[in-house]
């Protein structure tokens, strides 16, 4: 089963066996899982580093996690990569392709996804499902109003693909720091397109913050959310939505308020609202069917193992739910803890 992906941080792929790195998004737990014909592990054995340990074992790989700010840096070798991605990929696994990126806010999530699945259909690729977690509503795509910020951060790995004998890429590095967590280079490179988030210097003094406020922010996403919704479905894609973020209940004022699919999101086991109990509060707060049990990894909630086997498993359920894939869960649906 072809899978496609888009989100923020909190569903972030860096499965990079040349990088040396185990951040694994659950979205790839839900492709292991519906292509278990081509992965023999178990869900039980289901982890980061069990997922890089495999991932070792293609030399043509059937996974793609671009860094999206290639795309506004040097977008000719962002396409290029894409290209040769499709044009050599492994044929005998479906692929899995992520987008998600740290500190993504709803405007890239939609325009990124739409564009990325238009070229996916100009190749004859389009996916069979699709998964779309929607980030922080006051985030948001703009141009930094101060010069110094006009950069983006990508692994030094790109370098060696690209930068030995690429002038449009070496001009586009503008300096590189190191990752103490990874321990490895990180580059710099010019842009005029960022993801604008409440952690940002920038938006620290409300005087010049560049966010967008609510309520209106929600209303955009809700618009984000039905435009992609008729497009998925105009092009028969599968699709599941994940609100990992509290929308404002405002949006319900709304007329077109009632045009959004709520059926089509996934919802953790306690949820009332698929919109107003989003997953943020929920995997930070650590409950799993009354039991407390540690789901995120930080503060900011992004989720851990648990976290992640959880999401996978709402995924799956809803997915069997929408579209009958007749994925077998009922067993795992009656564990009690999820490691």
């Amino acid at each position: 089963m072809k899978i496609y992906i888009n989100g923020c941080s909190h569903s972030t792929s860096y499965a990079w066996p040349q990088l040396g790195s185990h951040r694994v998004s659950w979205p790839f737990y839900v492709h292991f899982e519906l292509n278990k014909n081509h992965h023999n592990i178990s869900f039980d054995d289901l982890f980061d580093s069990s997922i890089v340990e495999h991932l070792y074992g293609y030399k043509k790989k059937y996974w793609l996690n671009q860094p999206p700010f290639l795309q506004y840096s040097v977008p000719n070798l962002y396409e290029k990569e894409f290209n040769n991605f499709i044009d050599n990929k492994r044929k005998d696994i479906d692929y899995f392709i992520s987008d998600a990126a740290d500190g993504k806010g709803n405007d890239a999530i939609f325009y990124e996804t739409w564009n990325r699945l238009q070229d996916l259909e100009d190749k004859g690729e389009l996916p069979d499902f699709c998964i779309v977690q929607w980030s922080g509503h006051s985030r948001t795509s703009l141009t930094a109003f101060e010069d110094s910020a006009r950069y983006s951060e990508i692994p030094d790995y790109y370098k060696n693909i690209y930068g030995n004998d690429t002038d449009e890429f070496n001009n586009a590095v503008i300096g590189r720091h190191t990752d103490n967590k990874e321990g490895s280079w990180v580059l710099h490179l010019k842009t005029n397109v960022f993801y604008s988030t409440p952690f940002d210097k920038l938006n620290q003094t409300p005087d010049f913050s560049q966010l967008i406020i609510e309520p209106y922010a929600s209303f955009r996403t809700l618009n984000h959310m039905i435009i992609l919704q008729e497009y998925l479905e105009s092009k028969n894609i599968d699709y599941v939505y994940v609100n990992y973020f509290r929308m404002e209940e405002d949006v319900q004022k709304y007329k077109r308020f009632n045009k959004l699919n709520l059926n089509k999101f996934v919802t953790h086991p306690e949820s009332e609202h698929p919109l107003f109990d989003a997953w943020l509060d929920y995997i930070q707060k650590g409950k799993y069917f009354g039991k407390k049990m540690r789901m995120a990894e930080d503060e900011a909630g992004h989720p851990n193992i648990n976290g992640k086997k959880l999401l996978c498993l709402r995924t799956l359920e809803k997915a069997n739910e929408l579209y009958d894939f007749n994925h077998k869960i009922s067993k795992l649906k009656q564990s009690d803890k999820l490691i």
